[in-house]
């Protein structure tokens, strides 16, 4: 249940509030526990399934090259970003203009609900 909390978190944050270091420092803690858990990969898989639900295939490619800005979708990625939030802190608000833009809010509604059903189903 905790995996689906950070993807709304994740998700809400780069959408909906002023990105920063803390908003980093905050998701880099938070992914390096999954990584530790073991439960990094499942955090992606339940992303990407909710993602398929809520966006056809133009806006997921854009979202790609949302995530592809501040790559977080391996452990080695993780270690990468994570090692040096002070460089990699200034992308989250590109992150964050990026999935604004590419996201129409129908489709973002639809992605919060999915991952809720997910939350309430796993728990």
């Amino acid at each position: 249940m905790k995996i689906l909390l950070l993807m709304c978190f994740i998700f809400l944050t780069v959408s909906s509030t002023e990105a920063g270091k803390q908003t980093l420092t905050n998701i880099c803690q938070e992914l390096e526990e999954f990584l530790k858990n073991g439960k990094f990969d499942e955090r992606r898989k339940i992303r990407d399934e909710c993602a398929l639900k809520a966006f056809n295939s133009e806006v997921q490619e854009s979202l790609k090259k949302c995530r592809d800005i501040l790559p977080l979708e391996t452990s080695d990625d993780v270690k990468k970003v994570c090692s040096d939030i002070g460089t990699s802190e200034p992308k989250i608000e590109a992150v964050k203009d990026c999935v604004v833009k590419n996201s129409p809010p129908e489709a973002i509604e639809v992605f919060k609900v999915s991952m809720f059903k997910e939350i309430i189903w796993k728990s």
